[in-house]
């Protein structure tokens, strides 16, 4: 087996870190960690799921996947772009902004900071 370099496991574990403060918030409300995490990535903005891959938070097919779970629970919007219909953008609802603010005060507390 390949080594796994140092800046991998490091990255790793900040990944595993943030999974696990934002499961108690993630359990009751029966979405994955990962959701909450996207939920709080999104925030008050309105972003599309190129902007969120090309952050580098999740990769193309969980995005999607995440999205349209989101989505079908009523903690998100997808928003046409007035300029080019292709494009989707998420917007929080009410109770999505509510799990988004736990997120980013979570991992405040924690100090595991993620992009605004």
């Amino acid at each position: 087996m390949i080594p796994m370099p140092a800046y991998a496991l490091a990255l790793q574990g900040q990944y595993q870190d943030m999974m696990s403060k934002v499961q108690d918030i993630s359990e009751p409300i029966n979405i994955p960690p990962a959701a909450c995490l996207m939920l709080g990535f999104v925030g008050d903005h309105e972003l599309n799921a190129s902007t969120i891959k090309a952050r580098r938070y999740f990769i193309g097919t969980n995005i999607a996947y995440i999205m349209n779970m989101m989505i079908e629970r009523g903690f998100v919007i997808a928003v046409n772009n007035e300029e080019d219909r292709r494009k989707k953008y998420l917007k929080l609802t009410t109770s999505g902004l509510e799990i988004a603010r736990q997120v980013r005060e979570r991992l405040a507390k924690a100090s595991v900071g993620i992009a605004a």
